[in-house]
């Protein structure tokens, strides 16, 4: 009996275990989304936060953008202060050249003086030799200059010619003063220029410090700026960071209550259909949006009541049989008519314009897949393709935008794709139809938006 009761109390904290153990893991399931109107306030309430982060990047852009405006402001200053200096390194080696060249003349002042003086030197020694011989004739008698043998006529030649070469000497002394005197006044203007130049050298080099300190200054004004801007990038890139996660937050509540297949599921396809057709993500994503809200919406048709007897019924059947299918359980599009003439001819009536019967989240009506059939199950790999498969439809409805244009890339080429998807060809150009246009490229821009968060 102790062995019985052993038994059921551990069997039974076993079972409060395992209970346990499943409340905690259904709890976040629960807290996320145990209701729609749980869900459609965290929704917006997450929006709200998209909103406002937006709003702040918003902000801190425009912040970055004046940063990086005063930021090219102390780039060109220092720039122009950067030319000054190289202005005034240019002018400082002028000077110093023209400095180079006044010492080169001033030498050459100071050799000529030198060379004159020592002709004069030379010359006041030949004048020292005349004016002793001069005396020494002054001292000769009459009897010495008879006893010498030379006449008197030769004695008062020799006489005239000292005083010939006495005076030249003499007019060579003054016009050697005369040439000293100009040179050293031509030295002093040398000397005095040299000066002049010296200073404004100085002084060029002192202004060109001043303009090096506000250099320094400027590029420590561009370090800074530059350090803000990556703190404005830093924080932007945080908030992106944010905004994707959100987003994400809201792709997980969008698939919350979307069946079979999640949203991140549809994105996997259309990236992998886009690569192959060149059709952007955003857009085949768009196309199935307003269609049929990605899959979500696919139709309360009956293809006995709503599809076109003669154009689609037989293929229709067709296609169902091939996958093997039962034609009054797979949905299909009503015929276009409100809820009130839906009311008037009664339950199981057709009504409305035109017909109904498209398949799927692509919509194609059956006299459309069987043209693209052969394609689509190239394209995707699944043969047969299944219209009613959310992985075939993307690629169905890649291919159709393909061929409408959108590979083109262009918002006018994807705008008119979209509208031939649902008018075709023909009446593309009617502007009845470009609404279509306009609403798919509305979802192709909020999706791209969110793809490219989601890729952050």
């Amino acid at each position: 009996m102790h062995g019985i009761m052993n038994d059921y109390f551990f069997y039974k904290n076993l079972v409060y275990l395992c209970l346990a153990t499943i409340a905690i893991a259904v709890l976040p399931a629960i807290s996320f989304g145990q209701t729609e109107n749980d869900i459609e306030k965290e929704k917006a309430k997450l929006k709200n936060q998209i909103v406002q982060q937006e709003l702040e990047i918003q902000a801190e852009r425009l912040r970055l953008m004046s940063q990086k405006k005063v930021r090219r402001e102390y780039e060109e200053q220092a720039r122009k202060l950067d030319m000054q200096v190289q202005k005034a390194n240019k002018s400082i080696r002028e000077r110093a050249r023209t400095i180079q060249s006044l010492n080169e003349s001033i030498k050459n002042k100071n050799e000529t003086i030198r060379e004159l003086d020592e002709k004069v030197r030379r010359e006041k020694a030949s004048l020292s030799q005349l004016l002793r011989r001069t005396r020494e004739l002054d001292d000769i008698s009459l009897v010495e200059i008879i006893l010498g043998g030379k006449t008197f006529s030769e004695t008062l030649v020799n006489v005239d010619r000292f005083d010939f070469i006495k005076n030249a000497l003499k007019a060579s002394f003054d016009e050697i003063y005369d040439i000293k005197n100009t040179l050293m006044t031509e030295k002093e203007k040398l000397q005095q220029a040299q000066r002049d130049q010296e200073e404004l050298k100085m002084i060029q080099e002192r202004e060109k410090e001043d303009v090096l300190i506000a250099k320094k200054e400027k590029e420590e004004l561009i370090r800074l700026s530059k350090s803000k801007e990556r703190t404005y990038q830093e924080s932007i890139k945080e908030k992106e960071k944010r905004v994707a996660q959100i987003r994400a937050r809201l792709f997980e509540l969008r698939d919350s209550n979307a069946g079979a297949v999640s949203f991140g599921k549809m994105l996997e396809y259309a990236k992998e259909a886009g690569k192959k057709t060149d059709v952007h993500p955003a857009l085949i994503l768009a196309i199935l949006t307003v269609e049929t809200n990605l899959g979500k919406n696919l139709g309360v048709g009956k293809w006995d009541e709503d599809m076109h007897p003669t154009r689609d019924v037989p293929i229709f059947k067709q296609i169902v049989s091939e996958l093997g299918l039962d034609p009054d359980k797979v949905p299909v599009s009503a015929r276009p008519c409100s809820a009130e003439q839906r009311k008037a001819v009664g339950p199981g009536k057709p009504c409305g314009y035109g017909y109904g019967g498209a398949m799927g989240p692509a919509q194609f009506i059956p006299s459309t897949w069987i043209l693209y059939k052969d394609r689509i199950a190239r394209l995707s790999g699944q043969n047969p393709p299944n219209p009613w498969d959310p992985r075939t439809a993307v690629f169905a409805t890649a291919l159709l935008m393909m061929d409408n244009g959108a590979d083109k890339g262009t918002r006018y080429a994807e705008h008119k794709a979209a509208v031939r998807y649902l008018a075709g060809w023909r009446n593309a150009e009617k502007k009845e139809y470009w609404w279509y246009g306009d609403k798919t490229m509305k979802y192709r821009d909020k999706y791209a938006k969110d793809i490219e968060a989601l890729e952050y």
